[in-house]
């Protein structure tokens, strides 16, 4: 299983967590009379019906970017070489060089008909025909790229920004500097408590005891924040046409 069938077995794993968080939102708020219930109810439908969406455009990208490149794999394979045959072998199977095709003459075309189709001429002084482009022929790599949104933070902090991929991976990288920065906070609240128990001081040992509840609620609240915003995020950045992509480069101006 490559990088991408493990990328489309998460993004469906997540969906499906989803689907059941928002039906299991949707009995609460069948079962209940409480409109302020309700109310925060529908918040969270609303949120599951955006996330369901956001990771099955996700999961459509990822299959679009696997048939592409098993086409790709598909065009690169040897074609009209056999394993029991030699590179320097013709095709009649004769050692050496095939016989070149002969050079076809000039195609004369008379003054009242076009050209043929599948055929241009050339401007050049030998006048010889050239074939167009196949018309099936793949696009180029530069017509394939999707242009990126511009967004600024102020744009992927808001409740209903479209730039969902984004603001997740936004939020994974200011939760995780502020879980990082509680913990630090709460090492030194408790050396404090310790060093307040040494010296006899109740006061402020009471003091800092009630700072290191409060600090152990903050993490908890903050490792819940980031746990859910890890379930919803996709990493795309090895996608180069991810056009809901942020490179850590982006999150960090940002930030």
């Amino acid at each position: 299983m490559n990088n991408d069938d493990e990328a489309l077995s998460l993004v469906f794993k997540k969906i499906e967590r989803e689907r059941a968080l928002l039906n299991a939102a949707n009995q609460m708020r069948q079962q209940t009379q409480n409109e302020q219930v309700k109310a925060r109810l529908d918040t969270q439908m609303r949120e599951g019906r955006r996330n369901i969406q956001y990771l099955e455009e996700r999961m459509q990208e990822l299959q679009m970017r696997k048939m592409g490149q098993d086409m790709e794999n598909m065009n690169l394979s040897p074609v009209g070489t056999g394993p029991g045959r030699r590179a320097s072998e013709g095709y009649d199977g004769r050692s050496g060089p095939s016989t070149p095709l002969a050079k076809s003459p000039r195609t004369h075309i008379d003054a009242g008909q076009g050209t043929s189709y599948g055929m241009q001429e050339t401007g050049g002084s030998q006048g010889e025909l050239m074939p167009s482009r196949h018309p099936f022929a793949p696009p180029g790599p530069s017509s394939s790229l999707p242009k990126r949104p511009n967004y600024t933070k102020l744009d992927l902090i808001k409740y209903d920004t479209p730039f969902l991929g984004p603001r997740i991976q936004l939020m994974l990288s200011q939760i995780e500097f502020k879980l990082n920065v509680e913990k630090q906070y709460l090492k030194g609240i408790e050396k404090m408590v310790q060093l307040y128990a040494i010296e006899g001081d109740r006061k402020s040992r009471a003091d800092a005891a009630g700072r290191r509840i409060e600090s152990t609620q903050k993490i908890q609240i903050l490792k819940q924040a980031l746990k859910r915003y890890e379930d919803l995020h996709i990493d795309m950045e090895s996608s180069a046409d991810a056009p809901d992509g942020m490179n850590k480069f982006t999150v960090l101006k940002l930030f």
